[in-house]
């Protein structure tokens, strides 16, 4: 079972129309260092369908419920005052689940606001909580972490190093291998950028590259 350590929720100014097919692309920044992430999802709805002729309540799932969360963490000056600054815009949010980091286990994004407020202050701890507002429905914009597929590729990240090699990089890589579904190399890409991951978002048919530098970006990938 996968754990939530690492798992983060991150932000940016939102740089493009809704509608743009890399719309999720840009560099973000983390909300807070947070003790625990709710889930961005509302509780789902359920429409009573019964009629005089049922015996048994029969229902059908209906609209989610607005999305809120009280995300809990250490209260830093540096992002308190950036939440203080943003309150009330609308951002675009991530949240990468999984214990690398970098959305392992699944990257999930929506558009909302947030606000910040102190928490408890006592002799050992000083805590925050940044209340976020879901304004639309979470997606999931990946695919896998390393590995992306689309309906006749496969798209795979090689970095050509081995740990004992290069400890603090072997896990980055600029090469990008296309493949077909019969296992045949069909490309070799390169990239500028040294990726840790690679995301495909199948509504918008788009192909993500993940970097980690001075925040977490997430790059429009032209293939």
């Amino acid at each position: 079972m996968a754990t939530g350590l690492k798992s983060r929720i991150a932000y940016k100014t939102p740089t493009a129309s809704a509608t743009s097919g890399d719309y999720w692309a840009g560099t973000y920044k983390l909300l807070l260092r947070a003790k625990s992430i709710p889930s961005p999802f509302g509780s789902q709805n359920m429409v009573d369908t019964s009629t005089l002729e049922d015996l048994v309540e029969t229902q059908e799932m209906g609209r989610r419920s607005a999305g809120s969360m009280e995300v809990e963490g250490a209260f830093e000056k540096k992002y308190k005052d950036e939440m203080v600054t943003n309150e009330g815009k609308k951002l675009d949010f991530i949240i990468l689940y999984g214990t690398d980091g970098k959305g392992s286990e699944g990257i999930c994004a929506f558009i909302g606001q947030e606000s910040f407020a102190p928490g408890e202050a006592s002799d050992d701890h000083l805590t925050g909580t940044a209340t976020v507002s879901v304004q639309t429905v979470p997606k999931w914009i990946e695919d896998n972490y390393d590995v992306a597929v689309t309906e006749d590729k496969v798209y795979a990240l090689y970095s050509g190093k081995t740990y004992k090699m290069d400890r603090g990089r072997a896990f980055e890589s600029n090469c990008l291998l296309v493949y077909d579904w019969e296992g045949n190399l069909i490309r070799t890409l390169y990239f500028g950028d040294a990726l840790t991951g690679i995301s495909y978002d199948r509504e918008e048919g788009m192909l993500y590259g993940i970097t980690q530098g001075s925040g977490i970006s997430l790059i429009k990938l032209e293939i």
